[in-house]
């Protein structure tokens, strides 16, 4: 998805995000014991027209996201009008 996609270098931190060229998207990735706080998208800077992602994985569970639900909307519709456009009509056609 992301070809250019590199991981920030420990000193690079400050930034308030851990992957670099992703276009629109500032991922901050964190893999601890327990889920980290849904407030940690607060440490990732808002600029202009960004999506701030956290990507969290705990210990023996499944890795989550953490991010705006205005941002997964306007994803969703950017998805499902792209499909629309592809001449996928039917809706029964999107489900997964």
């Amino acid at each position: 998805m992301f070809p250019k996609a590199q991981r920030l270098l420990e000193y690079q931190e400050g930034m308030g995000y851990d992957i670099a060229n992703t276009g629109i998207f500032r991922f901050q990735c964190k893999n601890k014991q327990q889920y980290v706080s849904v407030n940690t998208i607060d440490e990732i800077p808002v600029v202009n027209n960004t999506v701030r992602v956290v990507v969290t994985k705990a210990n023996r569970k499944d890795s989550m996201v953490i991010m705006s639900f205005d941002d997964l909307l306007s994803i969703l519709e950017n998805v499902y009008s792209s499909y629309l456009t592809e001449g996928k009509k039917n809706e029964k056609e999107l489900q997964l």
